[in-house]
């Protein structure tokens, strides 16, 4: 089930064709990110900055799994699927149920949408999420090697919902813990993933 498969329909796929691979792909880049947190980062815009790539990607993966579960199901299994969160049986009402039911999901929506558009418009905006990094520095001290870059960062990334911190990792775990009952529910994966 989670060996990507190519097939006809999936030639912009590279294989990756079920929720269950984007699933993965998604505890994959959670994983990543919380690599990157623990490094410390030297100057330079893409080491500085490797946290926050990874969250761009993880919150794309999160978000998008709405589509790849509705697009893998048949009519019926999409009604079961809209009875089961308790939605009207439409592709809107089951992306607008998920994004109501599944705060961290939600959250998921507005850093990716924010993230691939640079804004969201009026209507999409949430005033009730803001992310942001809080920097902490490291500057050498004696005994370090003389190799080693003066300064050292760490950064600390945050999403305030609704005034509320939370660490950005706390929101990518509650969506994996979403997605993995309702890929389960749904019987499109098996057991846990979550410890990819």
């Amino acid at each position: 089930m989670f060996a990507p498969r190519a097939t006809e329909e999936d030639d912009k796929l590279f294989g990756l064709n079920e929720p269950a691979h984007l699933f993965a792909k998604l505890c994959w880049e959670v994983r990543e990110l919380r690599l990157a947190i623990s490094r410390r980062h030297s100057i330079g815009f893409a080491m500085l900055n490797e946290p926050a790539f990874h969250v761009f990607n993880c919150a794309v993966s999160a978000w998008h799994l709405r589509d790849w579960v509705w697009n893998s199901l048949s009519e019926l299994q999409r009604v079961e699927a809209c009875k089961m969160l308790g939605s009207r049986a439409t592709r809107d009402s089951f992306f607008e149920t998920i994004d109501r039911r599944f705060r961290a999901i939600h959250i998921c929506g507005q850093i990716a949408n924010g993230s691939k558009h640079l804004s969201l418009w009026p209507k999409f905006e949430d005033p009730t999420v803001q992310t942001k990094v809080n920097w902490e520095t490291e500057t050498c001290t004696t005994g370090t090697p003389c190799s080693a870059p003066l300064d050292n960062y760490r950064d600390h990334l945050v999403v305030l919902d609704n005034g509320a911190e939370r660490s950005v990792i706390e929101v990518f775990e509650m969506a994996i813990t979403n997605w993995q009952g309702m890929l389960s529910a749904l019987w499109l994966i098996e057991g846990s993933m979550a410890d990819f």
